[in-house]
């Protein structure tokens, strides 16, 4: 007898015949029990409950086994020699063999090869615009009037005059370094014209003068253009950029276009520069007289 794998789908088809067999098998069992027939039919209930119970257990969920491999080993009645059992197969065992109940898995799906996401560009970068110092509207001015601030030992109000039809009321915080108004009236400066208008200590202030600090900020001094430069006559910087046309006053702080500009506002060896190129009048260089090395505010 060669042993032959059963597998789900036919041993549920052998159990139904064997369900069909039923009354067949019942009659040779009730004709198996007379004691005149038991020496021809006692190998019967042997070979019966051996196949109901080895249908049974191959019928268990994912199972796959011959009745070799079942793990029954039922004794033979006397005369009927048991065939020799192989042992059993390493690919089909039963949880009679092993004490672990296999369960049918499904087919293992081939994954789908996982798309690569394109690479993200990176942002474009902005174009950079002009300088801050080019939108700045710098003039020339000149010092017309000066007078202590009522409310502040600090402030100097001064009447400047930048080419316009008026002169520019404007308060500076230079008072420890020119303590008298005719150290001032006179003076020619550097004016900011394209800030908001402000109050200092109550005083409205339309503009800003630019200053030279020295590294110790023990000395502060205006930052002078050529004696010859008419009022109201823009500085510009002389390099590898054009000036552009000044900002608004709202753009000018939105922008911060005044602070940035600030940053790169240098005196090299008395001469006042942007980015180390110098600033300008169409009569030469605009100086600091007494600070060779500093910062412009």
């Amino acid at each position: 007898l060669k042993p032959t794998p059963l597998h789900l789908p036919f041993t549920s088809s052998i159990l139904q015949q064997l369900l069909e067999m039923l009354p067949f098998t019942s009659s040779i069992l009730a004709t198996a029990r007379s004691v005149s027939n038991r020496p021809a039919f006692s190998h019967v209930p042997y070979r019966t409950t051996r196949t109901f119970r080895t249908a049974s257990i191959l019928l268990q969920e994912g199972a796959v086994a011959s009745w070799y491999d079942t793990g029954l080993r039922l004794a033979e009645p006397e005369g009927v020699a048991q065939p020799e059992v192989p042992e059993a197969s390493s690919t089909v065992c039963s949880w009679y063999d092993t004490g672990v109940r296999l369960t049918a898995t499904e087919p293992t799906k081939q994954s789908e090869p996982v798309k690569e996401a394109p690479p993200k560009s990176l942002p474009t970068p902005p174009l950079e615009g002009p300088p801050a110092f080019a939108k700045l509207d710098v003039r020339v001015g000149k010092i017309v009037e000066a007078w202590e601030h009522p409310d502040s030992d600090k402030l100097w109000c001064e009447k400047i005059d930048v080419g316009e039809p008026e002169p520019r009321q404007i308060a500076s915080g230079i008072r420890r370094w020119y303590p008298t108004a005719d150290t001032l009236e006179g003076k020619n400066v550097l004016v900011v014209c394209n800030l908001k208008a402000a109050k200092l200590g109550g005083v409205a202030s339309n503009g800003m003068v630019l200053c030279v600090s020295s590294g110790d900020k023990e000395v502060v001094e205006f930052v002078e253009p050529p004696a010859d430069a008419p009022a109201g006559e823009r500085v510009i910087c002389s390099g590898d950029f054009e000036m552009d046309v000044p900002a608004s006053p709202n753009q000018v702080k939105k922008k911060k276009l005044l602070e940035k500009a600030c940053e790169e506002l240098k005196a090299v060896d008395n001469v006042a520069t942007y980015r180390g190129l110098p600033l300008t009048t169409a009569s030469g260089p605009c100086t600091t007289p007494t600070v060779s090395i500093g910062t412009i505010s």
